[in-house]
């Protein structure tokens, strides 16, 4: 039986909140920039250039002042809990919860590394909608990992308090100050992470990242954006995360894949705030070729009969060109982040061969060129396993699974799956589906194809997290 926890023997929370966010982190936040810094910045936002396969992260991180450095705060850990129907699940449990074990998931950093976690709580302390959201979240992940019902139904009022609380928020369209937009933003980012923590089951992700969108399309235009840099230097990139994410599949929508294409200005210029790579690490260079190959798809499955069609197959060869070529980044810990992008580059390979080649019906040999793809990417899951970069890894690890033939690497992959602070619930799906295409040996839902034809038969979202 697991070890009861004691909100006694926890640290009062709103102490560790101030030891994760830093004294007045979200003033800090506030940045004051040199009329060259904000120039460059503007440069980034309206640049136009129409490159077909632009480079997109080359602009210097170094030109914005960065925040001040992030407590290496040392938090207790929860080893287990164990919930009584009797449980009283209160909000200070869940935000205990959420600070000491839920949090440590979202990008597989602790509380104090994670930028988007503190601005969070630091909100959370004095704004009803944010701290709805957190709760939600916390919520949702203990009931993933406990199945309780007194958990359940906590979660579900917290989640819906916070639909409500948005849409209130929304009735006097478009937000008038910084801190509206702020705050709307960041409840509606805490929404897409409970989704993709839960395994996008109502397929609500997309719903929640199409009015992230609106929202960013006008924090880009509001004045306080230069004022309040970092801040959104955290939330943009949680966006993007997300957004690029959810067309980084086999059929993906043409809406999202369209919006996102015309959004590249918007992607170069994450490089130039502070807080750039909390989230896209070192696979940032492989996040811009992930609308083009997203285009492609929807290009090739527009055509019809494609089997003579030289122009999309010159198409095909460049797209496989550039992947290959496109050497990853490096960040602080250069090893196992330089693995998490090669495993990115595979997967984009994986999407790119499964859509030329599937569509021409070359099933044997799609396989062919899919087997040393899968080898080497197999071996990478195991070097990054345990480690904090993993989570990133978890949907290619979905869409690599999907192409798997042999019973050993299944058990492998299932087993990588548990790996890289995912929930219970992600994993419960990523299995559904993966089992749902293993059991058919079928050559039609073979690969990425096999995922949508899962999402479609049983009329849900894919566990893109």
């Amino acid at each position: 039986m697991g070890r009861m926890l004691h909100v006694a023997t926890i640290p009062d929370h709103k102490s560790i909140i101030r030891a994760i966010t830093g004294a007045q982190w979200y003033e800090e936040g506030k940045e004051t920039k040199s009329q060259e810094e904000i120039e460059m910045q503007k440069d980034a936002l309206n640049d136009s250039s129409d490159d077909e396969t632009p480079s997109c992260w080359n602009i210097p991180s170094d030109t914005v002042p960065p925040l001040s450095p992030m407590l290496a705060v040392p938090l207790p850990t929860i080893a287990s809990i164990s919930l009584s129907p009797s449980t009283t699940i209160s909000q200070d449990f869940l935000l205990e919860f959420f600070i000491l074990e839920e949090s440590r998931g979202l990008c597989g950093r602790a509380p104090c590394d994670d930028p988007f976690i503190r601005l969070a709580l630091q909100l959370s302390q004095s704004d009803e909608l944010i701290q709805s959201g957190i709760l939600a979240l916390s919520g949702s992940r203990m009931f993933a990992k406990h199945s309780s019902p007194s958990v359940q139904e906590a979660a579900l009022r917290y989640h819906n308090r916070t639909i409500l609380q948005v849409r209130e928020a929304v009735a006097s369209w478009p937000p008038k100050t910084g801190e509206d937009v702020i705050r709307l933003l960041t409840a509606s980012i805490l929404l897409c992470h409970y989704e993709a923590l839960l395994g996008n089951e109502q397929d609500s992700l997309q719903a929640h990242l199409r009015a992230c969108r609106q929202i960013v399309e006008i924090a880009q235009q509001h004045p306080s954006t230069l004022h309040y840099s970092a801040i959104y230097g955290v939330l943009f990139e949680a966006y993007a995360y997300y957004s690029i994410q959810i067309i980084f599949r086999y059929a993906a929508s043409e809406a999202d894949v369209q919006a996102t294409i015309q959004s590249l200005q918007f992607y170069r210029s994450l490089t130039t705030y502070s807080t750039f790579g909390y989230l896209m690490q070192a696979t940032c260079d492989f996040y811009t070729l992930i609308p083009h190959v997203a285009l492609f798809g929807l290009r090739i499955r527009g055509v019809g009969d494609v089997q003579h069609s030289q122009e999309l197959e010159t198409l095909y060869r460049r797209l496989e060109s550039l992947i290959i070529s496109r050497q990853p980044g490096v960040d602080d810990d250069a090893e196992a982040s330089t693995k998490v992008a090669t495993i990115y580059r595979n997967s984009l390979l994986i999407i790119l061969h499964a859509s030329y080649l599937g569509h021409l019906s070359e099933y044997f040999l799609l396989q062919a060129r899919l087997k040393p793809i899968i080898s080497e990417t197999m071996s990478l899951f195991e070097s990054v396993k345990d480690t904090e970069t993993a989570a990133p890894a978890f949907w290619p690890m979905v869409l690599l699974g999907s192409c798997l033939r042999d019973q050993k690497d299944q058990d492998c992959l299932l087993k990588y799956l548990e790996y890289g602070g995912t929930t219970a619930g992600c994993q419960n799906r990523a299995n559904e589906a993966l089992q749902w295409i293993w059991n058919r040996h079928s050559q039609s839902t073979f690969g990425p194809a096999g995922l949508e034809a899962f999402s479609v038969e049983n009329n849900t979202g894919l566990c893109i997290g």
